[in-house]
């Protein structure tokens, strides 16, 4: 029996345990502890029934009561049972009503919480779909603009194309009128030099003093005049594609002295120091022998041109395996940081004065770089306003004909 009280216990029901006479025989913790700790001696001092007294000891079945230590509390259900002739009740489904209603109160302000909670954010989610509306017609309307500008655009791309066209065409026609014209000039020219020079050394007849101080002046013009077209001549060949590499074989020291010997007389007029560093006359190119006199002419006299009066210029060749190095150094007055980077782009000068002080067309780098890069070589510049410049050219060495 107290087996059974136990397990009711653990289950949190109040049982009570009677004899046939209704003595109290014994309670579990539950029932004990709704009673205070102490029991009665009978059941029928225990509890009474909900509407009135009850009989007992109780026969089987379920009843309404209530604690008679609380007689005005909560109506519970007594359950009744016999085992081994002793009665059994167990306490179960309390009516609290109090309980229940404030249970109910709390769960239907729980509820009418949510209600309200659902209720904004219908209205937030409702918020929200007007402004992906809104929004939705927004981008609506910047997609029909987009479509009107990708519309002019591609218009516009059309019409860039159609002015490329006439411009690469402008272009082309221009290169082929300057390579004509440059041509046209270029052979009258070098008869009038030709004849101009044989007047010069007197070979065509007696020349007074006079005359050949004129001739010598018209010479020095004629030939800045003849530098000038093969320059254009060179820019517009370079231009439309057509220049190319006639390669030879040579030995390098050779065309330095017939550069050397072209270049002296500027030298000396300006009092500039020419070295040769490096031992040109043992080295062997294959490469375009014409060409590579040019970048050295071009170079060379640059460098004497804008050095200083009594400067120097050293030209300085070091020879590999496979490359050949000559650097091209003066003293002259230098070139600015800010247009080092701008020095071989073609009719590009650091100052519009210098084309009036010095002459030129600032084509003379931009064809030096066209030839060094044609050989497959680079070309760079190294230089301090009033410290002089110099460029640094590294050609490659094919050991000869294909």
């Amino acid at each position: 029996m107290d087996r059974a009280l136990e397990t009711l216990d653990a289950v949190g029901l109040p049982a009570a345990l009677w004899d046939h006479q209704g003595r109290l025989l014994e309670g579990n913790r539950s029932l004990r502890a709704r009673l205070g700790g102490r029991l009665p001696d009978t059941v029928a001092k225990l509890f009474t029934g909900a509407d009135g007294p009850l009989d007992f000891p109780l026969a089987a079945g379920e009843f309404e009561v209530r604690l008679l230590n609380d007689p005005s509390g909560p109506v519970a259900a007594l359950r009744v049972g016999y085992l081994e002739g002793y009665g059994v009740g167990v306490i179960h489904e309390v009516d609290d009503r109090a309980r229940l209603q404030r249970e109910l109160e709390a769960k239907t302000s729980e509820l009418q919480e949510k209600v309200l909670e659902l209720s904004r954010s219908k209205r937030a989610i409702l918020n929200i779909l007007e402004d992906l509306e809104d929004r939705s017609r927004e981008l609506s309307r910047r997609k029909e603009e987009l479509e009107v500008l990708n519309y002019d655009l591609q218009r516009f791309n059309r019409d860039l194309e159609r002015a490329n066209k006439e411009l690469r065409s402008l272009d082309e026609t221009k290169s082929n009128l300057l390579s004509n014209v440059s041509h046209e000039l270029r052979t009258p020219l070098v008869a009038i030099k030709g004849y101009s020079d044989l007047m010069f050394r007197g070979k065509l007849g007696p020349v007074t003093e006079k005359q050949r101080l004129g001739l010598e002046v018209s010479l020095k013009s004629q030939d800045r005049l003849l530098d000038l077209i093969n320059n254009l001549l060179d820019f517009s060949r370079i231009e439309i594609g057509r220049l190319e590499l006639m390669r030879e074989e040579f030995v390098l020291g050779d065309l330095v002295d017939e550069v050397l010997a072209a270049l002296h007389p500027r030298a000396a007029e300006r009092g500039v120091d020419l070295r040769i560093l490096g031992r040109p006359e043992e080295i062997r190119l294959f490469a375009d022998r014409t060409k590579i006199g040019q970048i050295l002419t071009n170079l060379i006299s640059n460098a004497i041109k804008f050095n200083r009066d009594d400067g120097r210029v050293e030209v300085t060749f070091e020879s590999a395996d496979h490359e050949l190095a000559f650097s091209v150094r003066d003293t002259g007055i230098g070139i600015p940081p800010e247009h080092v980077g701008r020095i071989f782009d073609r009719f590009f000068q650091v100052d519009a004065g210098m084309s009036r002080r010095y002459g030129g067309t600032g084509l003379g780098l931009s064809i030096v770089k066209s030839l060094v890069e044609l050989h497959g070589g680079s070309i760079q510049v190294v230089s301090e306003p009033d410290k002089g410049a110099t460029f640094l050219i590294r050609l490659p060495r094919p050991l000869g004909p294909e």
